[in-house]
Order: C-alpha cells, then structure tokens, then sequence
C-alpha cells in the first residue's frame, strides 16, 4: 500500500524514557501489518539478536559513537546501509524509532537528514512530564555505570552543571524540537505527549500510530514492555557496586552493560521490586514553572501536537517532602537478596551445562561406535 504524493520519512527521536521501548516493541511486533498499511520499519530489524540493534548501530553513526574492533561496521557502511534500505522501500513511507537520536548535535542530525532528502521529512518526540523524567534518567544512567548520588544528580539537574550535561541533551524539549526542526515547517514537527496515567497504553498507541498514518486498532498488541525500572534502595545498591569497580569495566558498551546492566539488574535487582525515587518536594517549583514555559514555547512555534499539552506539567504525587536516602539495612537486604537469588540461578546454570557436557559424552561415544 502507497500513499498519495512524496513518500515520507518519520524520525522518531525520542525523548529517552517516554514509552519508546514500548511502542518499538509494539512496532517490531507488527512489522508486516505496518508495511500493509504502507509503512516500513528502516533499519529492517528481522533476524537480529536484538530487534533493537539496528536503529541502535544508525543511532550510534550519526553520532560518531561506533567503537572500531567492537562494531562490526564503519558509520559510513552503516549510514549507507540505511540510506539502502530507505530507497527500497520505494513508495512507501519509512520509519526509523531511536531514543537516543535527540542527542544529535545539528551537524550529526544533518547526516541522517541528508539521506532523506528525496523524502518528506516528518520528526516525532514523544514527550512527557519533567517531574517524571528526573528519577528515571538517574536511575538509567546508574545502569550505564555512573556513580553520581541521587541527591547529587537533582542538583546537577536544576542547576544544569557538567552531571546533567547529558540529561539536557536528551531532555530539554524546546532545544531538541529546535535542533530537529529547524530546516523543517512546523506542521512535520510532532510533539506526542504520555498520558499521566501510567497504564494508558493504548491511548499512547493511538497519538504515535495516528501520527505515522496507521490504524494502531488493526495491530497486534503488545504487553506494556519498558526499561525495567528500579526501586529507590536498589538502584542506589546498584550505584554503590559501580564506585565499588573502580577503573574496572570502564566502558559501559564493551562489557559493563552485559553483566551488570542486563545480568545483575536487570535478572537480580528489578525484580525486587521497591519504590521508584521521587523529585524533593523543594524542587516542584522550579519543575512546574519549567514545564508551562516548555508548553509555551510548543504552541508559539505552531508544532502538531497529539495528545493533551497538560501530560506533560508536574503532578504533586511525583514529589516528596522527605527524600532520604536508603539505610545501610536496606541496601544490606538488597544486597543478600540479589547474592542468594544469584547462587541459585548459578546452580540451575551448572546444571544445565552439566547436562550439555553429558549429552555430547554420548555423541562422543556413538561417533566413536560407528567409526569403530
């Protein structure tokens, strides 16, 4: 199915934790249903251990962040690549989804964009409360091996110095609609807002997908599937272990995120369970006054938005007047807890490779019979 006029290009940069695991996870779950409806997933993410890794690699290109020895493709093959796979879809309308594009500084976003130029370029940013954005990026930089105390990262947040230099190159709204709007009208610009209800799933699907000219209530649906969160005590368990490492797996890509990101978190600490972090209640000022400006600015610039500009103010139920930091008891249970959940699954691990050792014992032995 094509559709009328130039074929279209939907960027989906982002914000970082606002739904887009989950709404990937609904698109990479329909990805024949989507081209039907004349839109295809670029890069294609069929056959890849991770159905996120493709749009990961262009991510990680236009940004010059491909580790040579440990990526298996220059930028420029895999920016080419894309640009192939844009091409081949033809008439049809393309979509790339990757978080962590808002980051893109202009003379990075321009290397994507220029791949598209015989295409109308339409940006889509999933946007939602401040208030709510805070806690979840300290808790996601931990797991990418930062050391910063919660209390240190609010600070660094508000007072927008060098710990937070990352987080508002991700997250300040106004300045990456800007960055990636800038050669584009306003109406190719599109501000998605989050429900403030956590389990309004479906209606997200209806803003993203309308967005993109699909009919979302003719796709399969998916569980709600997110970053994992962690609770308060076990992301700050988690923080302890990173200063407890030292100068060892320093970089966070090349072995860090496969045992403590994706092993001893994701396996041993989310599932614990426990209370997210919330803002200090000191801080709800300056995030509610900061988030009417940011709604401001969106309608002044005339960008399309889907969704109710109010998503994205602070609720007073994502403050606290006392945010204490976790006692050495708790972080002493999380700890035991996540070393007894691990010699368990280390048990059940050696058992199954006991039982592969056993089963190619016997291969070993009939190979040998016949050849004998």
């Amino acid at each position: 199915m094509s559709r009328p006029g130039r074929p279209r290009a939907f960027l989906h940069v982002g914000l970082p934790k606002t739904g887009t695991s989950y709404l990937q996870s609904v698109a990479w779950a329909n990805l024949d249903a989507l081209r039907e409806q004349g839109l295809v997933v670029v890069p294609d993410p069929t056959g890849s251990p991770s159905k996120a890794q493709p749009g990961t690699q262009v991510m990680l290109a236009a940004r010059d962040r491909l580790v040579p020895g440990h990526d298996p493709e220059t930028a420029a093959e895999v920016l080419d690549r894309f640009a192939a796979e844009v091409a081949a879809a033809g008439d049809a309308d393309v979509l790339l989804t990757q978080e962590q594009l808002a980051a893109c500084t202009r003379p990075q976003l321009r290397t994507l964009l220029e791949r598209l130029a015989d295409r109308e370029v339409h940006v889509v940013v999933t946007a939602r409360a401040l208030s709510r954005q805070v806690p979840s990026a300290w808790q996601e930089r931990v797991k990418t091996r930062s050391t910063t105390s919660y209390a240190d990262f609010v600070a660094a947040v508000r007072g927008r110095t060098a710990p937070a230099k990352g987080f508002w190159r991700n997250q300040d709204l106004p300045a990456v609609l800007a960055r990636w709007g800038e050669s584009l009208p306003p109406e190719q610009v599109h501000v998605v807002t989050v429900p403030a209800r956590r389990d309004a799933a479906q209606t997200l699907d209806a803003r993203w997908f309308g967005v993109l000219g699909v009919d979302h209530t003719a796709l399969q649906a998916q569980q709600i599937r997110s970053n994992s969160s962690l609770g308060t005590v076990q992301a700050e368990l988690l923080r302890r272990v990173n200063v407890a490492l030292g100068d060892r797996l320093p970089k966070p890509r090349l072995g860090y995120a496969r045992v403590a990101k994706w092993f001893l978190t994701e396996r041993f600490l989310v599932t614990q369970g426990g209370a997210p972090p919330l803002l200090p209640a000191s801080a709800e000022g300056w995030c509610r006054q900061l988030a009417q400006e940011w709604v401001d600015v969106i309608g002044s610039r005339g960008y399309a938005v889907a969704g109710d500009p109010a998503d994205l103010l602070p609720d007073p139920a994502h403050f606290a007047r006392d945010v204490a930091e976790p006692t050495e008891g708790e972080l002493l249970e999380a700890a035991t807890t996540a070393l007894a959940d691990l010699l368990v699954h280390r048990h059940e691990e050696l058992a199954q490779l006991d039982a592969l050792h056993a089963r190619l014992v016997e291969l070993e032995e009939e190979r040998a019979r016949r050849q004998d």
